[in-house]
């Protein structure tokens, strides 16, 4: 006896066509769901850059912001992927730039330190709040440093040098 392999949502975005996968849609109602690899189908159509699937999952009402398991969207692997049409086209269907992962990354974080001028133009056009993957990214740094030197040195809102150290675990005004 001979059986067929029945292909998944996401199997057929990453290796089936256009008309594999709007065959699926027709007998599968799951489409925002968490598939085998953690990913929602509309987040695989961004991870394998294509524009037609991601078109086709958008047709079939699929839910734009639902992000996969580590809470990044559609949109926010377009951005890391650095492709432009993908990103507009999320964005067209309302997607939201000021979207952040479960690690609390804001979405223009990597377009910022990949140099993706135009994704981050796009971004900011569309709402993206350029303070909040500025303020991510700064206090990145601040933990790191505090991580390679066992202290970090900061200035508070009344213009107070602060020094925090590992030692005292606090901190203390410097003057």
């Amino acid at each position: 006896m001979h059986r067929t392999k029945k292909h998944s949502l996401a199997s057929t975005i990453i290796y089936g066509s256009d008309r594999d996968l709007i065959n699926i849609l027709q007998s599968n109602s799951k489409i925002d769901a968490i598939d085998e690899y953690g990913y929602t189908p509309l987040v695989q159509t961004a991870i394998v850059n294509s524009i037609s699937k991601a078109e086709i999952m958008l047709t079939a009402n699929a839910q734009i912001d639902f992000p996969d398991l580590t809470g990044r969207t559609a949109l926010f692997w377009a951005a890391d992927n650095g492709n432009l049409e993908l990103c507009k086209l999320y964005l067209k269907h309302q997607a939201n730039p000021n979207a952040y992962s479960l690690g609390g990354q804001p979405l223009l974080v990597l377009p910022l330190l990949k140099q993706h001028r135009e994704i981050k133009k796009l971004l900011i056009n569309n709402g993206a709040k350029l303070s909040f993957a500025q303020d991510f990214l700064d206090a990145k740094l601040i933990g790191h440093g505090f991580e390679l030197e066992g202290r970090i040195d900061i200035v508070n809102t009344n213009g107070t040098f602060i020094e925090t150290d590992a030692a005292s675990q606090g901190e203390r005004s410097v003057g």
